[in-house]
């Protein structure tokens, strides 16, 4: 697939107190003439259909991916069901690994690791 068949999407959270991953995927997407969408999600929440997206179809399972590092709050988290736990997470935006990388509207992953992105975008 070319770079012109593909539509690449990065979620960020602009108020995310740690933006390391988020600043070094832009830069990675920029130095490598990618074209993609940026969604911040502090500015907009996701859609209940996108975060349902991310959880069928990271590697990750559904509440796995959440970045709670309180374990009573990952303990609540994983008691909810599926569609719970993505009601929660609208509201919560701040609790995702970020950034999220879609390309066609498929999740290839959470955070950020260069050789990654190579492996999904490089030509």
């Amino acid at each position: 697939m070319n770079k012109r068949e593909r539509e690449v999407r990065l979620f960020i959270l602009s108020t995310e107190s740690n933006q390391r991953a988020t600043q070094k995927a832009e830069e990675w997407l920029r130095k490598h003439d990618v074209d993609y969408t940026c969604f911040d999600l502090a500015e907009k929440k996701p859609t209940r259909d996108e975060v349902l997206r991310w959880m069928k179809h990271s590697d990750f399972k559904p509440k796995k991916f959440v970045n709670v590092e309180d374990t009573s709050d990952r303990h609540k988290a994983e008691e909810k069901s599926d569609k719970e736990f993505a009601s929660w997470l609208i509201n919560h935006p701040e609790e995702v690994e970020l950034p999220i990388l879609e390309i066609n509207h498929e999740v290839k992953m959470f955070g950020f690791e260069a050789t990654k992105y190579e492996e999904y975008l490089g030509e």
